[in-house]
């Protein structure tokens, strides 16, 4: 799985991340299809 992650402003990467595991029963995985990060957060 490929993670954006945000450094500072203007600074962001997209990394390779572990897949996501449930550990609770009451977890839930939620697949995205489509985002976007406002303009605010970089």
């Amino acid at each position: 799985m490929r993670g954006a992650v945000l450094y500072g402003p203007y600074d962001i990467h997209f990394i390779k991340r572990e897949d996501p595991k449930t550990v609770e029963p009451t977890d839930a995985l939620i697949r995205i299809s489509a985002t976007c990060v406002c303009g605010s957060d970089l």
